[in-house]
């Protein structure tokens, strides 16, 4: 009989952590610190998000549709971003696909162009941007880059590399 209430108790503190989860879900705004390029909410890109990748020099093929979502790019939230990459597998290789960055801004520019399966950001920052990590693996390799901000784009600090 005891353990039935200790069950009782247990089945009500998981409910309500439910209901207190889900309230704060709907009073704040959800922005993304992360994403994969195979994520089911990646949605269409605003057009001037568009038009900075197709500007820059590692753009995507002029088939492929974008894809993305918001993203703080900075540790109190100031700085709007996009993360991007192309939609249905267009322009990847085997286990990675082209990621951009793109700072909001009066002209939303591209600071990141880089190519991988996740990128998260760190909860270090460089000149205001918080730290990114682009990632990837298969069952043969994986390896993790470190990005950093220098002020005008994000720049490859580290490259670690694993092989079995």
């Amino acid at each position: 009989m005891r353990e039935l209430d200790v069950f009782d108790r247990l089945a009500d503190f998981i409910a309500l952590s439910v209901l207190a989860c889900a309230s704060c879900a709907i009073a704040a705004p959800v922005t993304a610190t992360g994403f994969n390029i195979e994520s089911p909410s990646l949605r269409s890109v605003p057009q001037a998000v568009s038009a900075a990748v197709r500007g820059d020099p590692h753009r995507p093929s002029p088939e492929c549709a974008l894809v993305g979502m918001p993203i703080d790019l900075s540790p109190n939230r100031e700085v709007e971003g996009y993360v991007v990459t192309t939609a249905d597998a267009c322009d990847w290789a085997a286990a990675t696909g082209p990621i951009w960055l793109i700072r909001f801004g009066s002209t939303p520019a591209v600071v990141l162009s880089g190519n991988g399966y996740s990128l998260q950001l760190d909860r270090a920052s460089s000149h205001g941007l918080l730290d990114a990590h682009v990632r990837a693996a298969t069952s043969g390799w994986s390896y993790d880059e470190l990005w950093i901000y220098n002020g005008r784009r994000y720049v490859l600090k580290s490259h670690k590399a694993l092989s079995p």
